[in-house]
C-alpha cells in the first residue's frame, strides 16, 4: 500500500488498518526510537556541559575558595539555543534516514543502511542534512523555552521553605 499519498481522514485510516493489520500503525518504530533516544541523549549531556562551561565562566577564586556567581539569562539562553542547534545538528541525519526508510511505500521497508546508501549516492553528504535550516529553527525555540523552564522548576525547591 502507498502510504505516501498524504492523510486522508479517519476513515481512510481505519480502512488501511483493517487491510494492512494494526500492525502497521507500529511500523518503523524501532528507527524512531533510536532517533529519539540519540536525540535525547545528545540533548540532555550537551546541556550539562553547556551550563557547566557558562557557570565556570560566571565563577572567581576568591581567596582560594570558588565563587559561584548566578548565569545571567542572557547566557542561559545562549545554552539553550546551543544545545538545541547541537542536538539538531547530530540527530538530522538519522531522522532522515528514519523518514526515507518509512516513506519507501509497500513491501519490505529498507533499512537504515540500505537507505543512507541511496541518500548518499544520489545527493551526496549534503543530503543527510536536507532539512537542517528547519530543525535549526524549530529546536533553538524548543529548547529555549524547555530548558529554561526546566532551569526554573529545578530550583523552585530550593526557593521554596517548608514550614514544618
Amino acid at each position: 500500500r502507498d502510504m505516501t499519498s498524504g492523510w486522508k481522514g479517519r476513515s481512510h485510516m481505519l480502512e488501511v488498518v483493517k487491510e494492512e493489520g494494526f500492525g502497521l500503525l507500529f511500523r518503523g518504530w524501532s528507527r524512531v526510537f533510536m532517533k529519539q533516544m540519540m536525540s535525547w541523549c545528545a540533548y540532555l549531556v550537551g546541556y550539562q556541559k553547556f551550563k557547566e562551561a557558562a557557570e565556570w565562566c560566571n565563577s572567581e577564586v576568591i581567596e582560594g575558595k570558588v565563587v559561584q556567581y548566578p548565569v545571567p539569562l542572557g547566557h542561559k539562553i545562549g545554552v539553550a539555543v546551543a544545545t538545541g542547534c547541537m542536538s539538531a545538528s547530530l540527530h538530522t541525519p538519522i531522522d532522515m534516514l528514519k523518514t526515507q526508510a518509512q516513506m519507501a511505500g509497500s513491501g519490505k521497508q529498507p533499512g537504515i543502511v540500505a537507505a543512507a546508501r541511496a541518500v548518499f549516492q544520489s545527493h551526496g553528504v549534503k543530503g543527510f542534512y536536507t532539512s537542517l535550516g528547519a530543525k535549526l529553527l524549530r529546536s533553538t525555540w524548543y529548547s529555549t523555552v524547555t530548558l529554561l523552564c526546566m532551569d526554573y522548576l529545578n530550583a523552585l525547591p530550593a526557593h521554596m521553605k517548608m514550614k514544618s
